[in-house]
């Protein structure tokens, strides 16, 4: 089975530069999959990052293969107290992580490709906390 929330998450965890800008929650940083805990909540310029499951999945078989194209976000909060900085530096990080993320094997298969767009402003019901979302195209081959 192809964990592809998993596989990101991974991605994104194991690099030190963004959980550096990520707010604390429980014993390591806010960076947690959809929906996000209910005890997570934005409370300063740090940020919290939460990893959405696919919008988009599709299948793209050949005759031997079995591959994979999806499409996921990754939103980005903070209440930035006058900068967005640390909101836009950790967004820029992911973008990275993701567009440079190099072929290879993830949990259940491998990946062949990813296309990135974003950072663009993220959705927020409080006036006083900013989001941006990163879009990641995937296609990888399933094992």
């Amino acid at each position: 089975m192809l964990d592809i929330t998993g596989a990101v998450f991974t991605r994104l965890n194991s690099d030190s530069t963004l959980t550096a800008l990520l707010a604390p929650y429980g014993a390591g940083k806010a960076i947690v999959s959809d929906p996000p805990p209910a005890d997570l909540i934005v409370q300063g310029p740090e940020v919290v990052c939460i990893v959405a499951a696919p919008f988009d999945d599709e299948a793209e078989d050949t005759y031997t293969e079995d591959y994979r194209r999806t499409s996921l976000n990754v939103r980005l909060y903070s209440r930035p107290n006058g900068s967005t900085l640390a909101l836009d530096t950790a967004a820029e990080r992911v973008r990275a992580l993701l567009r440079s993320w190099p072929k290879g094997a993830v949990t259940g298969g491998t990946l062949i490709d990813a296309a990135v767009s974003g950072p663009v402003a993220g959705p927020s019901s409080d006036p006083s906390v900013e989001g941006r979302i990163v879009t990641a195209r995937l296609i990888f081959l399933e094992a």
